[in-house]
């Protein structure tokens, strides 16, 4: 019986954080659409493409590694926690200033640019937040990775819709956005040490080594799919400017939001 109960509370937790997140982004479009117009939503779309492309770089796949072998040993989760905090430092501060570096190079709008800026230090905190959330994972508490995910996405959808019925624009909403990450790091750190016994430990070098020699299949998997979900906007932002990429990627949420109701069907019976 304790197993089912587990069961169906990891699946209503999978299912509210994979609904949640879409979900809140496309009401935030709407408002953009509605408050900064159609160009406004095309560079919104454009620094969030960008954005979700460094993310799959900076987490590096090194979160579904730390997730299955501490689920097969529990008592690696402290050395997993420390040298995995240490290599999603890394690679987040490494993907945020490439993240800088192409945004300069794809298109010369000071919004885009200025969001994208805003966006890298975002990095910093959902890299850390995976480490966190992986070792939840791991010990088969997902209503731990949901809170933190449904709290920040009430922030930045809160938030971000007042913001923009007052006036303010693009690089504020970004700000928003970067104020949930953290919110969204915060909550995940707080419920990870409940499986960390000393969070402080050694950091080893030899086993981030090897943490990064058994990750190349998770890192080609997440970055390809990432790149293949999010590179049409950056193209097309490229070639002829936001307004025509956002008419693009409102037509293109609008499709995603049908998507919805299956994507809550195939949650619900994948366990």
């Amino acid at each position: 019986m304790n197993t089912a109960r587990r069961l169906a509370k990891n699946t209503i937790a999978s299912l509210l954080t994979q609904v949640s997140t879409p979900l809140a982004s496309f009401i935030l479009v709407l408002m953009i659409a509605r408050r900064l117009g159609t160009s406004g939503l095309g560079e919104y779309s454009t620094a969030l493409s960008m954005y979700f492309i460094f993310q799959a770089l900076s987490s590096f796949g090194f979160h579904l590694l730390i997730t299955r072998e501490v689920a097969r040993d529990s008592s690696n989760a402290n050395k997993y926690f420390v040298n995995g905090l240490f290599l999603a430092f890394f690679f987040s501060i490494f993907s945020a200033i490439l993240m800088c570096i192409v945004v300069n190079w794809i298109t010369v709008v000071p919004t885009i640019r200025h969001s994208v800026y805003v966006l890298s230090f975002s990095l910093l905190f959902y890299t850390l937040a995976l480490v966190f959330q992986s070792i939840c994972r791991a010990f088969e508490k997902l209503e731990y990775i949901t809170i933190p995910h449904i709290v920040g996405n009430i922030c930045k959808l809160a938030f971000g819709i007042f913001l923009l019925y007052l006036g303010y624009g693009l690089v504020t909403l970004m700000v928003i956005i970067l104020a949930s990450q953290i919110v969204n790091f915060i909550l995940s750190l707080y419920f990870s040490l409940r499986f960390i016994k000393r969070p402080v430990g050694k950091l080893d070098f030899k086993f981030c080594k090897a943490i990064l020699s058994s990750i190349p299949i998770f890192t080609l998997i997440a970055i390809l799919s990432t790149i293949r979900g999010n590179i049409d906007i950056l193209l097309l932002t490229k070639m002829l400017g936001a307004e025509e990429t956002g008419y693009y990627s409102a037509a293109y949420k609008l499709i995603n939001l049908s998507k919805l109701g299956i994507s809550c069907y195939i949650m619900a019976l994948q366990p």
